[in-house]
């Protein structure tokens, strides 16, 4: 693997550290380093083409003074809701611990969430299912070798592992 270099008719640094790029990612790099806040970009080995208006998988960028949850990954923060409620910072102030533990140990969450016995489960009762989805959204779309079938099983009826 050789340092691919990017120029920029902005003059912002573009590190990175694979072989090719496809034109898809390369539009979203051009486009990530003409924001003004954004002061460079690494794009890892893995980089490809993202989500239509978001950054290229693979990507590692440093903003400046702005944090843009998008560059991390769309799907941050997914399955968190904000409500508000009657609680106050003095009924909670003292409790955050216990709170954390109590929310940790009810929302399922991570590719350990499912033991063996769970997954033999899942495997019984959807596996049709479990292969159609597999097939569908993973195979077809050229991941096999980002996400394995069993850590695919592992994170059903969590909020994955990332």
């Amino acid at each position: 693997m050789k340092t691919l270099e990017i120029k920029l008719n902005n003059g912002k640094p573009v590190f990175a550290w694979l072989d090719d790029i496809d034109d898809g990612a390369l539009e979203q790099i051009k486009v990530i380093a003409g924001l003004p806040f954004v002061e460079h970009i690494a794009q890892m080995p893995d980089t490809h083409m993202g989500m239509k208006n978001g950054a290229p998988i693979g990507s590692v960028i440093a903003c400046n003074s702005v944090v843009v949850p998008s560059f991390v990954g769309v799907d941050i923060s997914c399955g968190v809701a904000c409500f508000r409620t009657n609680l106050t910072v003095a009924d909670i102030k003292g409790k955050e611990e216990i709170i954390h533990h109590s929310i940790t140990r009810s929302i399922p969450m991570g590719f350990s969430r499912n033991t063996d016995k769970r997954r033999t489960e899942i495997e019984q009762k959807y596996g049709d299912k479990l292969n159609y989805a597999y097939e569908k959204y993973l195979m077809d779309r050229g991941y096999p070798e980002i996400v394995n079938r069993k850590e695919f099983a592992s994170q059903l009826a969590t909020l994955g592992g990332g």
